[in-house]
């Protein structure tokens, strides 16, 4: 992109995303704990409809086909994705809640999702693989697979016509 270009000037003036919901708040401050209540934890997620129907949504996915379907967060955290995977993603959820894409009918969110998804596994994947001291944990490097694309949602967000 030209940095004189008028598209290059709104996207460098951005100065801040928008701001997070109070539950991704909530969340970012119980994954940094190591010992959050699984209660706690499925208590807060379930305070936003929103995200604990994609949570819910994942779990029953034909990627972790679960043999009963999932119908809370705390299935969802003890049967099917496990404590840090749930934290992962809610907190991927949350931090990506505010964006606005429903100005651009072309953008599918579902393939964002997806996307983000798959990349979060394959980057948790290879960590574990490469067991490397030192190196990322399979927690961490799903958070970053599931973020590595945030900036289409801020392009989508900020050019909505454009994209």
């Amino acid at each position: 992109m030209d940095r004189d270009s008028p598209l290059y000037r709104k996207l460098i003036a951005v100065e801040s995303l928008p701001p997070m919901p109070a539950t991704a708040t909530q969340l970012l401050m119980m994954a940094s704990d190591p010992d959050v209540d699984i209660n706690d934890l499925a208590a807060v997620i379930e305070r936003d409809p929103a995200l604990a129907s994609r949570l819910i949504s994942i779990a029953n996915s034909a990627f972790y086909s679960p043999r009963q379907p999932v119908t809370s967060i705390r299935e969802a955290i003890i049967r099917v994705l496990g404590l840090n995977m749930v934290r992962n993603i809610a907190v991927g959820v949350s931090l990506t809640g505010g964006f606005s894409t429903a100005r651009c009918p072309h953008f599918d969110l579902t393939t964002y999702w997806v996307t983000a998804l798959g990349t979060a596994d394959l980057a948790s994947g290879l960590a574990r693989a490469a067991n490397v001291e030192g190196m990322a944990d399979p927690d961490t490097a799903y958070l970053v697979g599931l973020l590595h694309n945030i900036g289409e949602l801020l392009l989508v967000h900020v050019f909505p016509d454009e994209m």
